[in-house]
């Protein structure tokens, strides 16, 4: 019955998703708890509220799905940073490449070695391969290397949230002061969701983190089906 409703109300998933992230927003910045993370929690809550009120996905990704469209404008605005930035970026091209680089390597290198001694399977271990860039790239690479591409996406938003949840309190738990090494760290590890938890804190780490994400995304096209190649 409510699911019979719900398809005649176009505005139902739109306004249901805000009203649900903005309270975990508030939350978490109303308790300073870092990892209570508005996305990961309202995803939780939401999947748990359809499932109680036996709503479907189609019928509420029918209005949802709206928010899709603000993906690409949300990331095209993270250039914006970035360009009011450029010194900094050509002054340190080579550290941030090579930082990039070895970040990467060291993920996959990870993600190997514990799908080795846990036996996954070769679609699960490329579902999890490309877990730390952005999830239109790492949904392609999956898709090509034969993976688990809902697997992917899960994998992506988890990492990128945690990301953006730790972002703020890293540098004080490693004691990193340096804001170009805190920029290719998250952008490396924790794709889009990730720099922009940073960007809250830090115009310059955004902005390097920006950058990161992108080479680290180029980075695993190429490498990629390299590892998933040496893995099988």
């Amino acid at each position: 019955m409510i699911d019979g409703f719900l398809q005649t109300t176009l505005l139902f998933g739109l306004v249901f998703t805000i009203l649900v992230y903005w309270f975990f927003h508030w939350l978490s910045n109303r308790l300073n708890m870092p990892l209570l993370s508005p996305m990961l929690c309202s995803i939780a809550v939401i999947i748990a509220l359809l499932k109680i009120f036996n709503v479907s996905y189609e019928t509420y990704n029918a209005s949802a799905h709206i928010l899709d469209y603000l993906v690409g404008p949300a990331t095209v605005a993270m250039a914006i940073p970035l360009y009011r930035k450029i010194s900094y970026l050509k002054g340190n091209a080579l550290a941030i490449l090579v930082g990039v680089f070895a970040g990467l390597l060291s993920t996959m290198a990870v993600v190997t070695l514990l799908a080795v001694i846990m036996k996954l399977d070769y679609s699960v271990f490329n579902g999890i391969l490309t877990k730390s860039v952005t999830t239109a790239v790492a949904r392609e690479i999956t898709a090509e290397l034969g993976g688990n591409v809902p697997l992917t996406v899960i994998c992506v938003c988890i990492t990128g949230n945690v990301g953006a949840a730790v972002a703020k309190y890293l540098p004080k738990w490693f004691g990193i002061k340096d804001e170009i090494s805190m920029g290719v760290a998250v952008g490396t590890s924790s794709h889009a969701m990730g720099t922009s938890g940073l960007m809250e804190h830090t115009q310059l780490g955004g902005a390097i983190s920006s950058l990161s994400l992108v080479i680290a995304a180029i980075m695993m096209v190429i490498l990629g089906p390299i590892v998933s190649g040496l893995f099988w």
